[in-house]
């Protein structure tokens, strides 16, 4: 589904509250992650919006990974979005993490309209597991610029 190119994340805008909430909470030690591509992709033929495209995964090394919704926030001062992980079978992750209960469900792909990001913003960003149906999450924080091109593995191991 995610590489048709119409499909896109939900998006949703956070309010202060939340960003606050969000800010407060710490790193989950288990949760691993490797951001491996993020850029813009151009709109073409009947695809008219811009939109930014993230790749990746995101693990628990001690759960079952088919239990969880991925999402993506970026928050710069009061304002954040979250954008849910659209999900990708990802074998190769298994190869590395072979304890992880289903660790081929940990890849995603997120893809937010560019009308949600202003290229000229740092923002901070949060890599978040939620049981499904669930509101609250764990998080993985990656304190780096999305959007300066510094793309890099990151994640929290012992």
């Amino acid at each position: 589904e995610y590489e048709k190119r119409s499909v896109r994340s939900p998006i949703r805008e956070l309010d202060r509250r939340e960003v606050q909430r969000i800010r407060k909470k710490k790193t989950d030690r288990h949760l691993l992650f490797n951001l491996e591509r993020f850029e813009k992709e151009y709109g073409i033929g009947d695809e008219r919006t811009d939109y930014y495209l993230a790749e990746g995964w995101l693990i628990d090394d001690r759960r079952d990974n088919a239990l969880f919704d991925r999402s993506l926030i970026l928050i710069h001062g009061d304002e954040g979005i979250e954008a849910l992980m659209l999900p990708k079978y990802r074998e190769d992750v298994t190869l590395v993490h072979k304890k992880a209960k289903r660790a081929a469900l940990a890849g995603f792909v997120c893809k937010i309209p560019s009308s949600f990001i202003d290229e000229s913003r740092h923002y901070e960003t949060y890599f978040v597991l939620k049981d499904k149906g669930r509101k609250n999450g764990r998080i993985a924080v990656w304190d780096s610029g999305i959007l300066q091109g510094d793309v890099r593995e990151g994640g929290f191991e012992e």
